[in-house]
């Protein structure tokens, strides 16, 4: 038997394995705007031994001739190109093995790969070109005529790269369709109408009723049917915008009224409204409203069609004419087209037969086009954990809201800088307005992460856990009893530079330290109360080999009262000076001590009254002078003695313009005329000797008590073990 060729054949195959290597026997399958096409190829070939591996994966090509006639010329093809995704041995005959295959687009081997990436800053078109370019592939047409908004941050997790995009597309209104041609076939992204266009030949094509025996003058249409669905008339989305949390982002869009019950809207949150700035704004969500509410419409009218034209594919534009319902007799968009044919076994001597039977749905071409989103979102099953991460150098890296960037363990692309992620929100324990707490997650802190509504491109931290390279403060399990806050210097801090608040619970020991590496302010913008039980110890200052310092300053606007119940010490060790008043006006010092008081001046004592000077001794008052006594009294000096008055001095002088000595009426007058007695009797080295002054007036004075030294007990130091 001669080996059979396929030169004169209406359909034939291109494969790796070269011409008539293997012949096409039947084919079936669909293509569908936004979805992967699949055909079923079966082929048959004299070679029962073919290594199926030399096919996977190659390209593969069907060209299927279209009928000649006035419209289309001798010689015209479509084609139907893809890899081999999968192919069987399934059998044979006497004369021939058959041969199955998958033929799928280039786009279906994004299905065969997974990742988890992070993208920031970047449209929706662009992501998808990168990703294409990741993977190799160039054979794309870009077709958008919108305007994007860049995405602040999108996050591929755990889901393959056609997933990834399919969804990407969904969400923004963009779609796909394939071009085929001989040897390759191209995706086209689309948006609008202008992207698509008539298959050539395929313009305009007729629809005839069937008829027995009646041939055409071309391929056409024979099965019509229109399709109408009750759709929601209206769509609403609102989303949240926590830099201006009272705003209302809610966008809402109405259907054209084309039925009854055309009022049932939907209503979806988040919205996620894709943003610059990395939140939602009203812009944004008008526009995914408007793609909502075009998806929804897409499929309120359907048209199905059926019949032998051979070139009406998903993405082509066509005419529709001689329908007997004249309002269908208009242009279309196909939105999904099947085909079916199959040529019979390669024999011997015997005529070629084909049969083609291809089905489409459309829609009318003018009604914007969106695909449904079917494509699931992953969702991150719970919390994970992630390093906090900041540009090199830096220990703590935020914005103005406190916000962190982030590098995930499963971002493998992420090089643990400041461009790993974007800024995330940290909870705190209280977030008022400007008040509440903030504790700013630092780079190399790993924290617990969680995701709004499992959503991977809306992390928020909700935690922070220590790891083997961050470990806890206090050593455990020996101080388990130990809880509190310790902070790090920074920049540039150690170990030994920090900030700790510390309670101790452990029985019998309990304790609440506080150690300030630097300076401690406290403000009470009213009353202040303490009250301790046992003893208060205070150091104020430092003290090292080069010398020491430290300084107490106290300053009270109103009264002071210090009652102490038994002893006050004090040392100073240089000097103490007192002044009493001049702040808000004058001011007088009252002491009052119960029992005596003792003063002991190693140097010198100096006074100065510059009013009066009053002072009463109830009892004795003895003044002990070791030098000399002196008394200048710029007025008159009167001493007036209840009993005796004593003056005794080895030399007594007394001095002045006039002396008078008087005892009754008697007296005795010095001035500078003379010495004038005055008596009734005067008498002269005669009669006893001068009276005698009881012994106890003239005692010598009682020597004071020296005054105890201050020796005040030092304070112990903090204790921060």
């Amino acid at each position: 038997m001669a080996t059979p060729l396929q030169e004169n054949r209406e359909v034939r195959v291109y494969t790796a394995l070269g011409d008539n290597a293997l012949l096409f026997s039947s084919m079936s399958g669909s293509e569908r705007l936004s979805t992967l096409y699949n055909y079923r190829l079966e082929l048959i070939s004299e070679d029962y031994q073919i290594n199926l591996d030399d096919l996977l994966g190659t390209d593969i090509t069907v060209e299927l001739q279209l009928p000649p006639s006035d419209y289309i010329p001798q010689g015209s093809y479509r084609y139907f190109h893809g890899i081999v995704a999968d192919c069987a041995h399934v059998g044979g005959s006497d004369e021939y093995a058959h041969y199955e295959f998958s033929i799928r687009p280039w786009f279906w081997l994004l299905t065969r790969t997974a990742d988890c990436r992070i993208f920031q800053d970047m449209t929706v078109p662009d992501i998808i070109k990168q990703v294409f370019q990741d993977s190799g592939f160039t054979d794309f047409e870009d077709s958008l005529t919108g305007t994007y908004e860049p995405w602040w941050y999108c996050v591929q997790y755990r889901e393959t790269d056609y997933n990834f995009l399919s969804r990407l597309m969904e969400q923004e209104g963009i779609y796909f369709y394939f071009k085929h041609e001989q040897g390759k076939h191209k995706l086209v992204l689309s948006d609008s109408y202008s992207a698509h266009g008539a298959y050539t030949y395929y313009d305009s094509v007729p629809y005839y009723p069937v008829v027995e025996g009646q041939m055409r003058e071309r391929d056409y249409l024979h099965q019509w049917q229109l399709q109408k669905k009750l759709q929601p008339g209206k769509y609403a989305a609102r989303d949240f915008n926590f830099e201006t949390p009272k705003a209302k982002l809610l966008a809402q869009l109405k259907m054209p009224g084309k039925h009854a019950e055309a009022e049932y809207e939907v209503f979806d949150y988040p919205g996620e409204y894709p943003g610059s700035t990395g939140v939602p704004v009203a812009r944004t969500g008008d526009v995914v409203v408007r793609h909502r509410i075009e998806e929804l419409a897409a499929q309120h009218e359907t048209i199905s069609g059926g019949g032998n034209a051979r070139g009406l594919c998903a993405g082509y534009l066509f005419d529709l004419t001689g329908c007997e319902r004249q309002d269908q007799n208009r242009e279309y968009l196909i939105v999904e087209s099947q085909c079916a044919f199959s040529q019979d076994i390669y024999r011997s001597g015997s005529d070629s037969s084909f049969e083609f039977f291809g089905s489409i749905s459309a829609m009318q071409s003018q009604q914007q086009y969106r695909a449904p989103r079917v494509t699931p979102k992953p969702m991150v099953q719970g919390p994970q954990t992630a390093i906090v991460v900041g540009p090199s150098g830096e220990e703590i890296w935020t914005d103005k809201y406190g916000r962190v960037k982030l590098q995930f363990h499963w971002d493998r692309y992420g090089e643990s800088n400041e461009n790993s992620s974007c800024w995330v929100r940290v909870s705190q324990v209280w977030a008022g307005q400007g008040w509440g707490s903030i504790h700013i997650p630092r780079i190399g802190h790993e924290v617990i992460v969680e995701f709004l509504e499992g959503d991977p491109d809306r992390p928020i931290i909700t935690g922070r856990v220590y790891n083997g390279d961050n470990g806890v403060p206090y050593g455990l399990p020996a101080n388990q009893t130990r809880s509190g806050i310790k902070s790090r210097s920074s920049k540039g801090g150690s170990a030994a530079n920090y900030n700790e608040i510390r309670l101790e619970d452990k029985k019998d020991s309990e304790k609440i330290y506080v150690h300030a590496e630097r300076d401690k302010d406290v403000l009470v913008e009213n009353d202040s109360r303490e009250r301790i039980y046992g003893h208060r110890h205070q150091i104020i200052g430092w003290e090292k080999i080069e010398g020491k310092g430290g300084d107490q300053k106290e300053e009270v606007k109103q009264d002071k009262h210090i009652k102490v119940h038994r002893h006050q010490t004090e040392h100073v060790g240089g000097d103490m000076q007192i002044l009493i008043g001049g702040v808000d006006g004058d001011g007088n010092q009252d002491i009052v001590v119960k029992k005596d008081k003792k003063e002991l001046i190693e140097n010198d004592s100096h006074l100065h009254v510059e009013g009066k000077y009053l002072e009463e001794v109830d009892k004795n008052k003895n003044v002990q002078v070791g030098g000399d006594h002196v008394l200048k009294v710029s007025g008159s000096s009167a001493h007036v003695a209840g009993a005796d008055h004593l003056i005794k001095g080895k030399n007594i002088l007394v001095e002045g313009s006039a002396i008078c000595l008087k005892v009754g009426g008697n007296s005795v007058t010095i001035d500078p005329s003379g010495v004038t007695i005055v008596g009734t009797l005067v008498k002269v080295n005669s009669g006893p000797a001068s009276p005698v002054i009881s012994k106890a007036s003239r005692l010598s004075p009682t020597s004071p008590e020296d005054a105890k030294e201050a020796e005040p007990v030092e304070p112990a130091l903090a204790n921060d073990s």
